[in-house]
């Protein structure tokens, strides 16, 4: 994900540090949710192709980073108890996909 923002959105410094960093907050709340999950829930964490994307249109590299991360939540960040709610993972998606809308909206080659 730093790839892309470093690559498409650098001139941007500011912004982009910040974006960056709101970003691996959210990664590491995932990663956080994940080791509490794991043990009660048996999941087992599988190495991935989870930050392919197309280097050359940062638009879509936008949305499949994004979508990687919301896919990745809805396998790992899910409850395994009966009846209870995804909370947490409905807020990451929510939060993913306004990520994704934010990066989209900065780029002018975008459209939103």
């Amino acid at each position: 994900m730093n790839d892309v923002i470093d690559n498409h959105f650098g001139k941007w410094g500011n912004w982009s540090k910040r974006t960056k960093k709101h970003i691996n907050r959210r990664i590491d709340s995932m990663a956080n949710d994940y080791d509490k999950k794991a043990p009660v829930c048996n999941l087992i964490l599988r190495a991935g192709d989870d930050e392919r994307y197309d280097v050359d249109d940062p638009c879509r590299a936008s949305k499949q980073l994004t979508r990687n991360l919301i896919n990745w939540a809805a396998q790992y960040n899910v409850n395994c108890i009966e009846g209870k709610e995804d909370k947490f993972f409905s807020k990451i998606e929510k939060q993913m996909q306004a990520i994704e809308k934010k990066l989209k909206k900065r780029h002018p080659d975008c459209e939103v």
